[in-house]
């Protein structure tokens, strides 16, 4: 529940600058109090009158909220381009932006603080000069502090839309989750498989939405010794109220089913913090569209197919947490569903690979990164995971043999195939 409240606040454009906009709005009252207590000649601050101190924070009130009307002009072009060019799940990212929500609320947050103040500048002709100096001061340091964040969030925008950005930030994301997996092992000896005939008890979902965790030291703790519990999810599945979630032998009480249901966690979205294969499936669906008819971009794929290959080699490298997991008390989780390194490996590279028969770009990135990892696995003594590597390597030059590409095009590729050691010289 707390890691969903958080991702859907990281995700808002609303919380972050709702506290900033509070806060200037509160610290107007600090100000007007300050007026009151700094003496009218302090150097540092602007000597005003009421007619000048109006025209000030109108002038602030003003510019802010023409700003903060360009931030938010911006974010929906930038949202609307990244749906329609690279894919309609990078969006997370963009509006996740710190500098993005911060410059909203500074921007909003200022203009509130100008209308308030200048809601309390009073005066009369016997008494012509302001009493705000030290607000007026602010306003103009909060208006120009809001202009320089436009500014430099233009510039950020422009930057963090260029593909090569997306997809770095994509590729780092799915690695940096992928080094955040639990570490758990392979099961240890003696514990047997799951019941076949015995009697036991079905758990239900409890929440519709995506799984983002299951917290099986909770349900270890919550079944009977010499119990089994089959879950039959995975992080990244998504879900329904009442479908069946996991299973138990022999039978336990309903307090225990409850618990199990309750160590699954669920979110109305996916993360790539929380499922790495999110942040893979990303990168493949840009690479899709890039390499549809519409586009055509064969540059934006090959990076793709580069930039996997930083995440996939994490994962060669790395051992995944096990399918079964278990403790003294003869207790014992089971989770076929869990992913592999084929899985991982698979997901990556299959449709890239269907997608582009056509384009000898693509197909000598898809060569060249294989090879590498390949060549990363057995230097690492992870023998085990090349047979999907080899398999996928097989798999795209087959393709390059069946795509109907030139005779000098389709020898290019095979050639390089032949260098990197993936085809034998003819």
């Amino acid at each position: 529940m707390i890691t969903s409240i958080y991702e859907r606040v990281r995700d808002s454009l609303f919380a972050l600058p709702a506290v900033l906009i509070a806060g200037l709005g509160a610290f107007s009252w600090v100000a007007r109090r300050l007026d009151a207590l700094l003496p009218a000649d302090t150097p540092w601050l602007l000597p005003t009158t009421v007619d000048s101190t109006r025209a000030i924070l109108s002038t602030v009130a003003t510019a802010t909220i023409t700003v903060a009307g360009i931030v938010f002009s911006m974010t929906a072009v930038v949202v609307q381009l990244a749906t329609t060019q690279l894919s309609p799940r990078v969006t997370q990212g963009l509006l996740r932006d710190r500098y993005q929500q911060i410059t909203i609320g500074v921007s909003v947050g200022t203009f509130v603080y100008a209308l308030l103040v200048l809601a309390d500048v009073h005066g009369t002709e016997e008494r012509p000069f302001s009493t705000h100096d030290f607000s007026a001061t602010l306003a103009v340091a909060l208006g120009v502090v809001s202009l320089l964040f436009i500014v430099y969030f233009i510039d950020r925008t422009m930057r963090m839309m260029r593909i090569d950005t997306v997809i770095r930030r994509l590729a780092d994301a799915t690695e940096s989750a992928i080094g955040d997996l639990p570490d758990r092992g392979a099961p240890a000896d003696g514990l047997g498989s799951i019941p076949s005939n015995e009697a036991g008890t079905t758990v239900d979902v409890t929440r519709t939405g995506w799984v983002t965790g299951v917290d099986f030291n909770r349900i270890l703790a919550a079944v009977p010794e010499e119990t089994v519990v089959r879950v039959d999810l995975r992080v990244g599945d998504f879900i329904t109220r009442r479908e069946v979630a996991a299973r138990t032998w022999p039978a336990v009480d309903s307090a225990a089913a409850e618990a199990i249901a309750a160590s699954i966690a669920t979110a109305r979205t996916r993360t790539i913090a929380n499922d790495p294969s999110y942040g893979i499936r990303q990168l493949v669906d840009i690479a899709l569209r890039a390499l549809s008819p519409s586009l055509n971009d064969a540059t934006t794929g090959s990076d793709v197919v580069h930039h996997l290959g930083g995440p996939v080699q994490a994962l060669i490298l790395r051992d995944l947490p096990g399918r079964v997991l278990g403790d003294d008390g003869g207790r014992r989780i089971y989770m076929p569903r869990a992913l592999t390194h084929s899985d991982y490996i698979h997901a990556a590279f299959r449709e890239i690979r269907l997608t582009s028969a056509g384009q000898p770009h693509v197909l000598h990135a898809l060569v060249e990164t294989l090879a590498s990892l390949i060549a990363v696995a057995r230097a690492a003594d992870r023998e085990s995971r090349v047979a999907a590597l080899q398999a996928e390597a097989n798999a795209t030059l087959a393709v390059v043999e069946e795509s109907g590409l030139p005779e000098a095009d389709r020898e290019y590729v095979l050639e390089f195939a032949r260098q990197l050691g993936l085809a034998e010289a003819e």
